[in-house]
């Protein structure tokens, strides 16, 4: 079993072309399935939001994502890793930031690793994070406790 904790990325984007189906993807000369790097949304409360354009950030537990790069974001249309893809957008990375995840706290880094923000999960700070992210509820608390279970 992997452990929760250690270093994450929050990765924002802007969308660069929202896709229902891959026939209209291949009718535009995109290859609906994108790159080697897709960014798959499983987590149910934040699904329509994504897709809507109200939320357009993700975390997660990889250090692979640069601002600049062009992405899927997808969700599955069954079984994670299992079915084909459902929805689906084509982004482009705007920011990355580096947060370093514990039981107890966060702390934001900036680039060359030194901390920028340490918070707990009860802080205003990490509510707010949870807020952009469309947890549900929209809290820090609450936050930890999808990562642990998103990420174990």
């Amino acid at each position: 079993m992997k452990n929760w904790e250690g270093e994450y990325q929050v990765v924002r984007w802007g969308v660069v072309l929202n896709v229902e189906v891959a026939k209209a993807a291949k009718e535009q000369g995109l290859d609906p399935r994108g790159n080697a790097s897709p960014i798959p949304m499983r987590y149910a409360p934040k699904l329509d939001a994504v897709f809507d354009g109200r939320c357009t950030q993700t975390i997660r537990k990889s250090c692979k994502f640069e601002a600049g790069q062009r992405r899927w974001v997808f969700e599955w249309s069954g079984k994670p890793y299992r079915s084909k893809w459902g929805r689906r957008m084509l982004v482009e990375i705007v920011s990355v930031g580096r947060v370093e995840m514990g039981e107890h706290a966060m702390c934001f880094k900036w680039a060359d690793g030194r901390d920028l923000l340490r918070c707990t999960w009860e802080s205003t700070q990490a509510d707010i994070l949870a807020v952009k992210d469309h947890i549900d509820p929209p809290t820090g608390v609450a936050l930890r406790n999808v990562l642990k279970g998103l990420n174990k």
